[in-house]
Protein backbone atom coordinates (compact mmCIF):
# COMPACT_ATOMS: atom_id res chain seq x y z
CA UNK A 1 0.00 0.00 0.00
CA UNK A 2 1.28 3.48 -0.87
CA UNK A 3 2.22 5.96 1.86
CA UNK A 4 0.86 8.82 -0.27
CA UNK A 5 -1.49 9.44 -3.16
CA UNK A 6 -0.06 7.36 -6.03
CA UNK A 7 0.16 10.26 -8.45
CA UNK A 8 0.20 13.06 -5.86
CA UNK A 9 2.89 15.45 -7.02
CA UNK A 10 2.54 18.39 -4.66
CA UNK A 11 5.99 18.94 -3.17
CA UNK A 12 7.08 21.28 -0.39
CA UNK A 13 10.82 21.99 -0.15
CA UNK A 14 11.92 23.41 3.19
CA UNK A 15 15.13 25.03 4.40
CA UNK A 16 15.95 27.18 7.42
CA UNK A 17 19.06 29.38 7.56
CA UNK A 18 20.88 29.88 10.86
CA UNK A 19 21.33 33.53 9.85
CA UNK A 20 17.69 34.43 9.34
CA UNK A 21 17.06 35.56 12.92
CA UNK A 22 19.31 38.58 12.48
CA UNK A 23 17.47 39.61 9.29
CA UNK A 24 13.95 39.78 10.76
CA UNK A 25 13.14 43.29 9.56
CA UNK A 26 15.37 43.38 6.50
CA UNK A 27 14.09 43.63 2.94
CA UNK A 28 16.79 41.25 1.72
CA UNK A 29 17.45 38.02 3.60
CA UNK A 30 19.71 35.05 2.89
CA UNK A 31 18.10 32.25 0.91
CA UNK A 32 18.77 28.56 0.57
CA UNK A 33 20.68 27.98 -2.63
CA UNK A 34 20.17 24.24 -2.24
CA UNK A 35 16.37 24.24 -2.39
CA UNK A 36 16.31 26.72 -5.27
CA UNK A 37 18.71 24.42 -7.09
CA UNK A 38 16.38 21.47 -6.40
CA UNK A 39 13.41 23.48 -7.63
CA UNK A 40 15.20 24.29 -10.89
CA UNK A 41 16.26 20.68 -11.43
CA UNK A 42 12.64 19.58 -11.03
CA UNK A 43 11.44 22.22 -13.48
CA UNK A 44 13.67 21.49 -16.47
CA UNK A 45 12.50 19.27 -17.97
CA UNK A 46 9.16 19.65 -16.27
CA UNK A 47 7.62 16.68 -14.47
CA UNK A 48 3.95 16.40 -15.55
CA UNK A 49 1.60 17.46 -12.76
CA UNK A 50 4.36 18.55 -10.40
CA UNK A 51 3.65 21.52 -8.12
CA UNK A 52 6.54 22.77 -5.98
CA UNK A 53 6.28 25.23 -3.11
CA UNK A 54 9.40 26.56 -1.39
CA UNK A 55 9.37 27.30 2.34
CA UNK A 56 12.19 29.39 3.78
CA UNK A 57 10.98 30.25 7.30
CA UNK A 58 12.83 32.94 9.25
CA UNK A 59 12.10 31.55 12.72
CA UNK A 60 12.83 27.99 13.98
CA UNK A 61 9.24 27.43 15.15
CA UNK A 62 8.28 23.83 14.33
CA UNK A 63 4.54 24.34 14.72
CA UNK A 64 4.47 27.48 12.56
CA UNK A 65 6.58 25.72 9.92
CA UNK A 66 4.29 22.67 9.96
CA UNK A 67 1.21 24.91 9.73
CA UNK A 68 2.62 26.74 6.70
CA UNK A 69 3.55 23.49 4.96
CA UNK A 70 0.19 21.85 5.64
CA UNK A 71 -1.69 24.84 4.19
CA UNK A 72 -0.26 23.75 0.81
CA UNK A 73 -1.49 20.16 1.33
CA UNK A 74 1.69 18.56 -0.02
CA UNK A 75 2.01 14.91 -0.90
CA UNK A 76 5.76 15.06 -0.23
CA UNK A 77 7.80 17.29 2.08
CA UNK A 78 11.55 17.55 1.54
CA UNK A 79 13.57 18.99 4.42
CA UNK A 80 17.10 20.26 3.74
CA UNK A 81 18.54 19.75 7.22
CA UNK A 82 21.55 21.29 8.90
CA UNK A 83 22.65 21.10 12.55
CA UNK A 84 20.78 24.30 13.39
CA UNK A 85 17.53 23.14 11.72
CA UNK A 86 17.43 19.40 12.34
CA UNK A 87 15.61 19.48 15.70
CA UNK A 88 13.04 21.96 14.37
CA UNK A 89 12.41 19.87 11.26
CA UNK A 90 12.21 16.67 13.31
CA UNK A 91 9.43 18.21 15.42
CA UNK A 92 7.72 19.61 12.31
CA UNK A 93 7.78 16.08 10.89
CA UNK A 94 5.97 14.75 13.95
CA UNK A 95 3.29 17.45 13.64
CA UNK A 96 2.82 16.96 9.89
CA UNK A 97 2.48 13.18 10.17
CA UNK A 98 0.06 13.55 13.07
CA UNK A 99 -2.20 15.88 11.06
CA UNK A 100 -1.72 14.44 7.55
CA UNK A 101 -0.43 10.86 7.94
CA UNK A 102 -0.31 10.13 4.20
CA UNK A 103 2.41 12.76 3.64
CA UNK A 104 5.76 11.34 2.55
CA UNK A 105 8.63 12.95 4.46
CA UNK A 106 12.08 13.12 2.90
CA UNK A 107 15.23 14.40 4.57
CA UNK A 108 18.45 15.52 2.91
CA UNK A 109 21.24 17.98 3.45
CA UNK A 110 24.35 17.69 5.62
CA UNK A 111 22.43 16.66 8.76
CA UNK A 112 19.66 14.72 7.05
CA UNK A 113 21.37 11.39 7.67
CA UNK A 114 20.34 8.04 9.19
CA UNK A 115 22.80 8.51 12.05
CA UNK A 116 20.76 11.52 13.23
CA UNK A 117 17.57 9.46 13.41
CA UNK A 118 19.48 6.70 15.19
CA UNK A 119 20.17 9.06 18.12
CA UNK A 120 17.98 8.29 21.16
CA UNK A 121 16.27 11.70 20.99
CA UNK A 122 15.07 11.12 17.40
CA UNK A 123 14.83 7.34 17.06
CA UNK A 124 11.06 7.37 17.64
CA UNK A 125 10.65 9.50 14.49
CA UNK A 126 12.32 6.98 12.19
CA UNK A 127 9.01 5.28 11.22
CA UNK A 128 7.69 8.69 10.11
CA UNK A 129 10.40 9.18 7.50
CA UNK A 130 9.76 7.96 3.96
CA UNK A 131 13.42 8.11 3.02
CA UNK A 132 16.66 10.03 3.39
CA UNK A 133 18.40 11.32 0.29
CA UNK A 134 22.02 10.19 0.51
CA UNK A 135 23.22 11.62 -2.80
CA UNK A 136 22.75 14.75 -4.89
CA UNK A 137 19.10 15.62 -4.46
CA UNK A 138 18.75 17.14 -7.92
CA UNK A 139 18.67 13.68 -9.47
CA UNK A 140 17.32 11.52 -6.64
CA UNK A 141 14.37 13.82 -5.92
CA UNK A 142 13.34 13.75 -9.57
CA UNK A 143 13.20 9.95 -9.42
CA UNK A 144 11.09 10.08 -6.24
CA UNK A 145 8.63 12.56 -7.72
CA UNK A 146 8.36 10.65 -11.01
CA UNK A 147 7.74 7.31 -9.24
CA UNK A 148 4.23 5.81 -9.55
CA UNK A 149 3.91 5.92 -5.74
CA UNK A 150 6.09 6.46 -2.69
CA UNK A 151 5.50 3.22 -0.83
CA UNK A 152 8.52 1.75 1.02
CA UNK A 153 8.74 -0.96 -1.66
CA UNK A 154 8.94 1.65 -4.42
CA UNK A 155 11.40 3.86 -2.53
CA UNK A 156 13.69 0.83 -2.12
CA UNK A 157 13.98 0.73 -5.93
CA UNK A 158 15.26 4.32 -6.23
CA UNK A 159 19.02 4.78 -6.13
CA UNK A 160 20.52 7.17 -3.60
CA UNK A 161 18.11 6.66 -0.71
CA UNK A 162 18.17 5.26 2.83
CA UNK A 163 14.74 3.84 3.66
CA UNK A 164 13.75 2.98 7.25
CA UNK A 165 13.53 -0.78 7.75
CA UNK A 166 12.84 -2.22 11.18
CA UNK A 167 15.54 -1.00 13.54
CA UNK A 168 17.84 -0.03 10.68
CA UNK A 169 17.99 1.34 7.17
CA UNK A 170 17.83 -0.12 3.70
CA UNK A 171 20.46 1.67 1.58
CA UNK A 172 19.77 1.62 -2.12
CA UNK A 173 22.74 1.65 -4.53
CA UNK A 174 24.40 4.95 -5.33
CA UNK A 175 22.97 6.42 -8.50
CA UNK A 176 24.95 7.00 -11.65
CA UNK A 177 24.93 10.78 -11.61
CA UNK A 178 25.02 12.78 -14.82
CA UNK A 179 27.49 15.68 -14.99
CA UNK A 180 26.42 18.62 -12.85
CA UNK A 181 26.65 20.88 -15.88
CA UNK A 182 23.68 18.96 -17.27
CA UNK A 183 21.53 20.76 -14.69
CA UNK A 184 19.39 23.55 -16.08
CA UNK A 185 21.13 26.94 -16.14
CA UNK A 186 18.23 28.60 -14.36
CA UNK A 187 19.49 27.33 -10.98
CA UNK A 188 21.46 30.55 -10.76
CA UNK A 189 18.51 32.82 -11.49
CA UNK A 190 17.46 33.33 -7.85
CA UNK A 191 20.97 34.23 -6.76
CA UNK A 192 21.50 36.52 -9.73
CA UNK A 193 18.25 38.30 -9.04
CA UNK A 194 19.05 38.75 -5.37
CA UNK A 195 22.51 40.09 -6.15
CA UNK A 196 21.23 42.63 -8.70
Amino acid sequence: MSTSTPHGRRLALVSLSDLLAIFQDATWVPFSYSIWKLHAALSDPAIPGLEVVLHEPRVPDAEAIADAILRDRPDVVGFSAYMWSFATFAEATRIIKERKPDTTILFGGPSGRPVMFDLPAYRHLRPLIGAICMDEGEFVLRAVMEAPDRSPATLRTIAGLAVPEGDGWYHTPRPELPPLDSLPPRIHARGDAMMA
